[in-house]
């Protein structure tokens, strides 16, 4: 019984990582586009903002991605 608990406890580590390692991947190609974009937007609608502005900006967009990424993959785990 402690070794299925066990092998249990494991699996649920390993899920765990995984769902963090797959969210922070999306996060980081996302926020790669999104600084990018920012670029090009900000440039469009007059917007003067400078590059630490900017990384700002996609920095704490970032932190929320992550967190609703990583919220909404463990809902639907749950799920079934």
């Amino acid at each position: 019984m402690t070794q299925t608990k066990n092998q249990l406890l494991v699996f649920v580590e390993i899920k765990l990582k995984k769902n963090i390692i797959e969210a922070m991947t999306q996060v980081v190609a996302g926020s790669i586009l999104i600084f990018c974009s920012n670029l090009l937007v900000f440039k469009l609608l007059g917007i003067e903002a400078s590059t630490t502005d900017n990384l700002l900006l996609v920095g704490i967009n970032t932190i929320v991605a992550f967190g609703k990424s990583f919220a909404v993959r463990s809902f639907f785990e749950k799920l079934g």
